[in-house]
C-alpha cells in the first residue's frame, strides 16, 4: 500500500479515504443506507481483507479466491484502475 489510501471506520460507516486530502475525501463506503453498528456485518468463509494499492478493498478466503471486493461495490468516487460495469452487485451483508 503507497498510503494514498486508507481503510477504517470514518463517522461510523466501513470507509476508504484519501490521505492526503484536506476534507478526508471517502473513495468508497460500505452500506451506505444500512451503517455497520445498525445491521452488524459479516463475511462468509473469509480469511481476510486487503487493501490495494489500486483502492479496491478484497476480501480474500484461504486459498486466495475474492469471494468480494470494494470494486463490484462503487459508491462515493470511481478510482483510476476501477472497472466500470453496467451491473450492480449486492451490498457487505
Amino acid at each position: 500500500m503507497d498510503g494514498t489510501l486508507l481503510f477504517g471506520f470514518y463517522n461510523l460507516f466501513l470507509s476508504i479515504w484519501f490521505t492526503n486530502s484536506a476534507d478526508r475525501a471517502i473513495a468508497w463506503s460500505a452500506n451506505q443506507d444500512r451503517p455497520v453498528h445498525k445491521s452488524g456485518s459479516k463475511h462468509a468463509a473469509a480469511d481476510h481483507a486487503e487493501l490495494m494499492d489500486s483502492g479496491n478493498l478484497v476480501v480474500k478466503d484461504q486459498g486466495g479466491v475474492i469471494p468480494w471486493q470494494s470494486f463490484d461495490h462503487p459508491t462515493n468516487t470511481l478510482l483510476p484502475m476501477q472497472p466500470v460495469t453496467t451491473t450492480a452487485k449486492a451490498g457487505i451483508d
